[in-house]
C-alpha cells in the first residue's frame, strides 16, 4: 500500500512540475503590478522588444496618473526610460509626475539629463521651461516655451507648456487660452490634455477657470479618478468643503485603495478642517 502511494504522489508531482508556472514580473509597487494584471495583462509578456516594453511602460504611467497614483506612475516612467533612454516622452512625463509630487529639484536634474542627451528636443526642452516655471524662473520658462514653439508648432504638449508660462504673467490669461486652444487642434496630441489644462489653471490660480473646466471633464469622462481629485482640490481652495468632500467621495468610490483620499475623507482631516475655519471666525471678531 505504501509503495502504491508513493507512486500516485510522485505522479502528482511529475504532473505538477510539468505544467507551466504562471509569469509574474516584479514591480516595485503593488499598485502598478495591480495595474499591469487589471488594466493591461499583455505587459506581463517576456518577448518584448525593449521599445515596445518601454512604450507600454509609458502608457501603464498614464493609466496610474489618472487613477491619482502619482509615485506609481513615476516608477513606471523610470523603468520606461531604464529600457529606452530615447523614449524622450517618458522623459517628459517623469518630470511632469515629479512636480505632481512636489519634487521641482528631481525634475529638473531629469530634465537636464535628458537635454544633455537629446538637446534638439523640442518637449524636453518645454518640459525644461515647465520645471523653470515652478522654479520661479517665469522669464526663462517663456524663453524655453517660445523656443520650442517657434520649432514645433504643431504640438499639443509644446503649446500646453506655452499657455502654462502666459498663466503666470500678471495679464496673460487671454494669451493663454489662445495656446490652449492650439494645443487641442494640434497634430502630435498629448494625453489627458483637457485635464492637463484645467490643472495649469489649477496651479496658477485661477480657480474659476479650473472648476469650469473640470466639470467639463467630469460630465464626459465620469469614471476618470483624477478628474475629481483636482476638482475637490479646486473647491476646497475656493472655500467650499462640502462640494470639495463631495468630489473626493466620488474619486473614493473609483480608487478606493488611494491613500491620499483616505486622509482627505478621514475624521482627523475633518475636525482639522473644522478647527480652522473656527480659528479664522475668532481672529475676524476680534
Amino acid at each position: 500500500m505504501k509503495v502504491a502511494r508513493r507512486k500516485v504522489v510522485k505522479k502528482r508531482r511529475a504532473r505538477r512540475a510539468a505544467k507551466p508556472k504562471p509569469v509574474r514580473r516584479a514591480t516595485q509597487s503593488p499598485a502598478l503590478f495591480v495595474e499591469f494584471t487589471l488594466a493591461d495583462p499583455s505587459a506581463l509578456e517576456l518577448d518584448w522588444n525593449f521599445n515596445d516594453r518601454a512604450d507600454r511602460l509609458f502608457r501603464t504611467g498614464h493609466r496610474l496618473l489618472r487613477r491619482g497614483f502619482f509615485e506609481e506612475a513615476e516608477r513606471a516612467f523610470e523603468r520606461a526610460i531604464r529600457y529606452d533612454p530615447s523614449h524622450y516622452r517618458a522623459q517628459v512625463s517623469r518630470s511632469e509626475t515629479l512636480i505632481l509630487l512636489g519634487k521641482v529639484t528631481e525634475a529638473a536634474a531629469v530634465a537636464d539629463a535628458a537635454l544633455g542627451r537629446y538637446g534638439r528636443n523640442c518637449e524636453i526642452g518645454a518640459a525644461r521651461g515647465h520645471v523653470f516655471l515652478h522654479q520661479g524662473h517665469i522669464d526663462t520658462a517663456l524663453e524655453c516655451a517660445n523656443i520650442a514653439v517657434q520649432n514645433a508648432s504643431d504640438n499639443a504638449y509644446i503649446c500646453l507648456i506655452a499657455g502654462e508660462t502666459r498663466l503666470a504673467l500678471r495679464e496673460g490669461l487671454e494669451a493663454a487660452m489662445d495656446c490652449f486652444g492650439k494645443a487641442r487642434i494640434a497634430l502630435e496630441p498629448w494625453p489627458d490634455l483637457e485635464l492637463r489644462i484645467a490643472l495649469a489653471m489649477l496651479e496658477c490660480g485661477h480657480l474659476d477657470h479650473a472648476i469650469r473646466a473640470l466639470v467639463d471633464v467630469v460630465k464626459s469622462r465620469p469614471k476618470l479618478p483624477l478628474g475629481w481629485i483636482l476638482l475637490g482640490d479646486a473647491h476646497k481652495l475656493k472655500g467650499s468643503r462640502r462640494d470639495s468632500r463631495v468630489c473626493y467621495e466620488r474619486a473614493a468610490a473609483l480608487v478606493p485603495q488611494l491613500k491620499s483620499l483616505k486622509l482627505a475623507l478621514s475624521w482627523k482631516a475633518r475636525m482639522a478642517e473644522r478647527w480652522r475655519g473656527l480659528r479664522r471666525t475668532i481672529l475676524r471678531t476680534r
